[in-house]
């Protein structure tokens, strides 16, 4: 058996406990069922979510689904400006004898905007999804040029506290440490 890995995300409503576990539950449910797994084909999964869902683990969701005995995890996304916001992701590990290319990755709701090469609008949709992808589509362009413009780019010259020295200001210790000089 080999350990692969597979990925899925889903856009909520709000940042409700019920809308989190819901739309978790929805996101779970549909990667076992596209896969045709069950929770002890799991190893582990790793939840995140965008830094404006905070109502709810989305572990709780697995483990009302029957993910008891695996190992869950719960982290938060870096908040990007332009990122696509109430969105829970997941990444899980199973074992399978299926080749990487036979496992199908979901992409719910909204969320489908972030995959769009492999997320096919199937399984549970919401009436209004393809209005939102489209609206999500027309404004990435927007985003990409506002982020661009406003991005902050490193300075290469700064070496204020707490920056990484350049490979020519660095030296190694007599031991096998490595150590960095002050600039």
């Amino acid at each position: 058996m080999a350990v692969r890995a597979i990925r899925g995300a889903v856009q909520v409503d709000t940042d409700e406990r019920s809308a989190v576990l819901g739309g978790t539950a929805d996101l779970v449910t549909e990667v076992m069922t596209r896969n045709s797994l069950v929770p002890d084909d799991a190893i582990s999964v790793l939840f995140t979510t965008t830094p404006d869902l905070t109502a709810e683990f989305p572990a709780v969701a697995a483990r009302d689904l029957g993910f008891h005995d695996v190992p869950l995890l719960c982290a938060s996304e870096i908040a990007v400006p332009s990122a696509l916001p109430r969105v829970v992701r997941l990444l899980m590990h199973i074992e399978t004898d299926r080749p990487r290319s036979a496992l199908r990755h979901v992409y719910l709701r909204g969320a489908a905007a972030l995959r769009l090469d492999i997320a096919p609008m199937t399984g549970p949709a919401r009436a209004d999804e393809g209005r939102i992808v489209g609206e999500i589509l027309r404004a990435a362009p927007l985003v990409s040029s506002i982020t661009q413009a406003t991005a902050i780019r490193p300075d290469p010259d700064h070496h204020g506290a707490g920056a990484v020295p350049r490979p020519s200001e660095r030296s190694l210790s007599t031991s096998t440490s490595r150590r960095w000089r002050s600039p």
